[in-house]
């Protein structure tokens, strides 16, 4: 082989090793590469995870920040802070969430639309289109360049991250693009989660609402009959104290609760005068009387209760043996609400006074509910009564008025 050649064979060896050199040089990079959007994907799936649980607003904005803030996290030193809106009409952001930092040398609200830096925070007008990356602002004090993200929700900002980034890190488009759909991943948690408040707001203004409107009808049925007043209430309380002893749910509770509060509703159509009458009711009168619980029932039937409540009130003087009325029920053809309403309207009535006798007394009560345990009353219903007046405190809260004991603790 001649120089030429050999000259030749060494370029041709000079070029494959640089070839090889880039190559192995891309291949670096492509690696590197990979690995930093998987990193990013495996810490979006982790905000996503948290964002999914039913945790309150705070707990999740914590839990997201000590996600973030790792040491995998190449950019950021592990420090964040997230800022909500609180106060629309001022503008004003509030300190939610702090991670590794001192909250005494952080402010409580950052105000006049100006980070704690001084540098302006991010404002997203309607229609003005979203910004791409977020903020850059430099280093203040004690602290380190930050990125101030805005956490933005149809076309409105009600939050603001501020991450820290290490001195020494290079800036990141694919990182700084994270942390912008980071933030628009936590205004949609904060949206929802206002959302539900504002649900839950709701739901508890209606729930009061319906109590009020029940204690009102209640008050007005008992109006017409001083000599049982509080008596529905008190059905009402001993009868979930039975409900919760048997295990139903809370929701069953409630409607239970309901239905004894209303189930004498309906003598708003019998006479004043039967209704406070001393002696004893003639058979017509009586009959007037045993109209009360189907009256109830119309009443209340067009009512949209989540529960049974027109049927039960319907069901509360009916019996296992079908001696029962206004139906003539037999056995589980009576809603278990029923049979518990039945059971605690027997004892209070028995136990307080009335206008044609005194009052029997509690033991009297209870040994009337034990004889027809099986064939009149609900065997399961009857045995937590009895369970329930065996209590010690129970007897000693019965009064000489004939008033049954407290049963506050058992409300529903």
């Amino acid at each position: 082989m001649n120089g030429s050649g050999i000259v030749h064979c060494q370029g041709d060896i000079v070029n494959c090793g640089e070839e090889l050199r880039l190559r192995t040089v891309a291949h670096h990079a492509a690696r590197k590469e990979l690995e930093r959007q998987y990193r990013l994907q495996v810490l979006h799936n982790a905000v996503l995870q948290i964002a999914m649980e039913p945790l309150p607003l705070h707990r999740q904005l914590r839990q997201v920040l000590s996600v973030v803030c790792t040491e995998e996290w190449n950019m950021l030193d592990g420090r964040g802070i997230i800022f909500i809106l609180k106060l629309p009409e001022k503008r004003s952001w509030v300190q939610a969430v702090v991670h590794g930092l001192g909250k005494e040398s952080l402010p409580e609200e950052l105000t006049n639309g100006a980070c704690f830096c001084g540098a302006p925070l991010p404002r997203v007008e309607r229609n003005a289109g979203a910004m791409e990356i977020p903020f850059h602002h430099g280093a203040v004090g004690d602290f380190s360049p930050h990125l101030c993200v805005p956490m933005q929700c149809e076309e409105c900002v009600v939050g603001v991250g501020i991450f820290f980034i290490r001195n020494d890190a290079t800036t990141d488009d694919g990182e700084e693009n994270f942390c912008w759909t980071l933030g628009a991943l936590l205004a949609g948690v904060i949206r929802r989660k206002w959302m539900e408040e504002r649900f839950q707001e709701n739901l508890g203004r209606l729930e009061r609402s319906l109590h009020g409107t029940v204690d009102a009808l209640s008050t007005a049925a008992e109006i017409r009959d001083p000599y049982t007043a509080g008596h529905q209430q008190r059905v009402a309380q001993f009868a979930c104290a039975m409900g919760h002893a048997l295990g139903l749910l809370q929701d069953q509770l409630k409607g239970l609760h309901i239905a004894g509060a209303l189930h004498d509703l309906g003598k708003l159509a019998i006479p004043a005068e039967i209704l406070a009458k001393p002696g004893k009711l003639t058979r017509t009168e009586f009959l007037l009387i045993k109209e009360h619980p189907q009256v109830g029932y119309e009443i209340l039937k067009n009512v949209e209760f989540p529960w049974q409540v027109a049927r039960i009130v319907q069901q509360h003087h009916e019996k296992l043996d079908g001696s029962g009325y206004p139906l003539g029920l037999e056995g589980n053809e009576i809603l278990l609400e029923a049979r518990m309403l039945t059971v605690a309207d027997v004892v209070e009535a028995m136990a307080s006074h009335r206008p044609y006798r005194p009052s029997l007394g509690l033991d009297a009560a209870l040994e009337e509910i034990a004889r027809g345990k099986g064939t009149v009353y609900d065997s399961d219903v009857v045995d937590v009564c009895l369970a329930l007046f065996s209590r010690e405190e129970a007897r000693r809260g019965w009064t000489e008025s004939g008033r049954l004991p407290c049963l506050s603790h058992w409300k529903c």
